[in-house]
């Protein structure tokens, strides 16, 4: 683990804790397993495959209610082994804020450049040619408020068109059936081959509350993603299924119709 991972995972338990959120409250939030929380606050990023802690991390970031972007960029940083000037996470987190500041300082500019020739002439005694140079100059400023608010919307929408990445991106061979396997061992969850008798499966799936799946159909990634409570999904297959899942205990299979037994314990 390189200094910059340390770094990160020390700010981001730092910044928690200055929320007063709990890492139990978080867990209970997103039903992800506390001990991956505590191993990503002491900096043990080697414990899962980079795909899922960079989910967990959003995730934990939602809930604490930090700016999401800015968490992920500082983690991509970290891995790379870069440390920004602004080292500390929470200058990162609210730059999002200075978006609201640079707003109402722009209002009040086009509100003082609205004043109305003729008031000014009679409040000031100052001629019309006066006034409308005060204006003229006075349009460079608005000019730059614009343009800088422009940039930081730009650039904000720019990094949150790339977060899906994060979720959806299984092509990346990442995920080799090795460290799948090792994934789900450590979290008590399970994956099961299926053969049926006939060349027509129908695999039902519904959660008694939120939890992560990734399921293979024929062996082709037909759905990797969160779960929410009470919510049924139904995937066909072929030949078989394989079915991965966050928390076992929090999932009622069917095939064809006939209940599952799934292996594990909610937890």
């Amino acid at each position: 683990m390189t200094e910059s991972l340390k770094k990160f995972a020390k700010e981001l338990k730092s910044f928690r804790e200055s929320k007063e959120v709990s890492l139990q409250y978080i867990a209970s939030r997103t039903k992800i397993d506390i001990k991956f929380l505590q191993a990503i606050e002491e900096g043990n990023f080697e414990i899962l495959p980079d795909l899922y802690i960079r989910a967990f991390i959003k995730e934990y970031a939602q809930v604490a209610d930090f700016d999401v972007t800015a968490v992920l960029k500082k983690y991509e940083l970290a891995r790379k082994g870069m440390i920004e000037d602004k080292s500390n996470l929470e200058k990162d987190i609210k730059e999002k804020e200075s978006i609201s500041e640079i707003v109402p300082e722009q209002k009040e500019l086009a509100d003082e450049v609205a004043i109305p020739k003729d008031e000014v002439v009679e409040e000031n005694n100052q001629p019309i040619e006066s006034v409308v140079k005060n204006k003229l100059h006075n349009k460079p400023i608005i000019y730059i408020v614009f343009g800088v608010i422009i940039i930081l919307i730009t650039t904000y929408f720019i990094f949150i068109s790339e977060e899906p990445t994060v979720e959806t991106d299984t092509s990346s061979g990442e995920l080799s059936r090795n460290t799948e396997n090792r994934f789900e061992i450590e979290n008590n969850s399970f994956q099961e081959s299926v053969i049926p008798q006939d060349d027509s499966l129908k695999l039902d799936l519904i959660a008694s509350a939120r939890v992560w799946v990734k399921i293979l159909s024929d062996n082709k990634t037909v759905f990797q993603n969160f779960i929410t409570e009470n919510e049924q999904i139904t995937f066909k297959a072929e030949k078989e299924f394989r079915v991965s899942v966050g928390n076992a205990g929090l999932l009622k299979m069917e095939l064809n119709n006939k209940p599952l037994q799934v292996p594990g314990s909610r937890g």
